[in-house]
């Protein structure tokens, strides 16, 4: 009987989305508040790599006024680190809908995506949306 209530328990959980299909207990976080930016990245895409000078410089000139964050989906082992932290950073759900998507960037402004570009290297398009949203929150 003890065994049939738990199971049913454990099924209640999971359909309500607080454990995961091992059984685990999934730790919700809220989204950071802040300016945020995300990228999706491989080392395999050609895409990435195009788009890297232009974040780069963009880290290095908001650096302490942005939060960079980037999902490394080169492989089954750093998918696995970029779900985790997606998790603990309230992005499970756009990780999911976005991890497919190499040299994808998202602006996201207190949790929610306000902007996103596709394979975009053109360092003064990134400048100006991040611009925008740092000195929409001063």
């Amino acid at each position: 009987m003890f065994r049939i209530t738990a199971l049913l328990f454990v099924s209640f959980l999971l359909v309500l989305g607080f454990v995961d299909y091992n059984g685990s207990l999934k730790s919700f976080s809220a989204p950071p508040s802040g300016l945020m930016v995300v990228d999706v990245h491989a080392d395999w895409c050609p895409g990435c790599k195009n788009i890297a000078p232009a974040l780069s410089k963009l880290r290095k000139d908001y650096e302490g006024k942005v939060r960079f964050v980037t999902f490394d989906v080169t492989n089954a082992q750093t998918k696995k680190v970029a779900a985790a932290r997606a998790q603990k950073l309230g992005l499970s759900d756009w990780y999911e809908a976005n991890r497919s998507k190499t040299s994808l960037v998202t602006i996201f402004q207190d949790g929610k995506p306000v902007k996103t570009f596709m394979n975009e290297a053109n360092f003064e398009t990134y400048n100006h949306n991040v611009k925008h949203f740092v000195n929409s929150t001063h």
